[in-house]
């Protein structure tokens, strides 16, 4: 995986973390509000797993698991087309 995909794919999930943050906002019901909060420390944890595996060149962790996991956290309609084609070649 390239750096810019690690970007690409570093960004969609951050304005998806966000989003989830402004959800838990919108919404009154506490298990709702739990739901939103559960996908926003999941998608932290895999930022901080997709850096740690970009960060150094001969890294432990699989990039292609690290994202697969990702990319699973997420419901497929909420991951951007151009994010997928690198999956599906």
């Amino acid at each position: 995986m390239t750096s810019n995909v690690a970007k690409m794919i570093s960004l969609g999930v951050k304005r998806k973390i966000v989003n989830y943050g402004n959800q838990v906002e919108g919404t009154k019901d506490i298990g709702m509000k739990l739901d939103f909060i559960s996908k926003q420390i999941a998608g932290v944890a895999a930022l901080e797993l997709l850096n740690i595996s970009t960060a150094f060149d001969k890294s432990i962790l699989s990039k292609g698991m690290i994202v697969s996991a990702l990319l699973e956290d997420f419901d497929s309609e909420e991951v951007p087309a151009e994010i997928l084609k690198y999956f599906n070649q």
